[in-house]
């Protein structure tokens, strides 16, 4: 396992410590809006890494493309292929 340098850990550790203090001072509504983004953010992703896979793709098969893979997802989720694994001890 690689070791983190220090400096870095401690930066990553304020990093985690600032945003988590930030969510905590969020209203429901910020909190609402802010997953919206998320969500809208993930699908410009996805279609970013559509294009970059598929550059001959025109607008419309880009979005079949997103609409496949959101079907792929709710049938694994419907299908309860992941289940809680519970507590594991290490």
């Amino acid at each position: 396992m690689t070791q983190i340098d220090p400096d870095i850990k401690k930066l990553q550790d304020e990093i985690y410590r600032s945003k988590v203090l930030r969510a905590r001072r969020m209203s429901i509504a910020e909190k609402i809006s802010a997953g919206e983004q998320l969500f809208h953010d993930g699908i410009e992703m996805m279609r970013a890494s559509i294009r970059t896979d598929h550059p001959e793709y025109s607008e419309e098969q880009v979005d079949r493309e997103i609409d496949r893979r959101f079907r792929i997802a709710k049938k694994i989720s419907d299908g309860n292929i992941y289940r809680d694994a519970g507590v594991i001890d290490e």
